[in-house]
């Protein structure tokens, strides 16, 4: 995290000098050891970064998602049908806080669905259109999550 901040503090400084060098190194010592004394920032080991290829591939994915959700809905309003909205309750299945919360915001993150609720690991989504909300408990976020949730184990 240290050698991180110190980059974006070079990078945004825009010169490199020793005196820059020496306050960027102060600042980034610091907001290391805030985060690792406050804020339960542990550095990534190496178990963490043979995962890290699942972890930017779930990323690809949501950001394609994120793309064919949007011509969906563009479809979806040239096409002048009526919405016909639809709240989804669903359990994925998953055992882990980080996952159900990756789970809430890529859901989100994607038009034309919202998570409105995660309540003892329910799911409650509100969709635009029933099409919207199809397969969403057995999609591909909820599968790519159980698989990342395997591999941690």
């Amino acid at each position: 995290m240290f050698i991180i901040l110190l980059a974006i503090w070079l990078i945004l400084n825009g010169s490199v000098s020793l005196h820059t060098v020496l306050v960027g190194s102060a600042i980034s010592l610091l907001l290391t050891a805030f985060c690792r004394a406050f804020l339960d920032y542990r550095p990534m080991g190496l178990r963490t970064l043979r995962r890290l290829p699942r972890y930017i591939g779930y990323a690809l994915y949501v950001v394609g998602q994120i793309v064919l959700s949007c011509l969906a809905v563009c479809r979806f309003i040239y096409s002048g049908r009526e919405p016909r909205p639809v709240l989804i309750r669903f359990d994925p299945g998953l055992k882990k806080d980080v996952s159900r919360v990756m789970l809430a915001n890529s859901i989100t993150l994607t038009p034309g669905t919202i998570t409105v609720n995660v309540r003892d690991g329910i799911f409650f989504v509100h969709a635009l259109d029933r099409d919207f909300g199809r397969d969403i408990e057995k999609g591909g976020f909820v599968r790519r999550l159980k698989r990342l949730e395997d591999d941690a184990l």
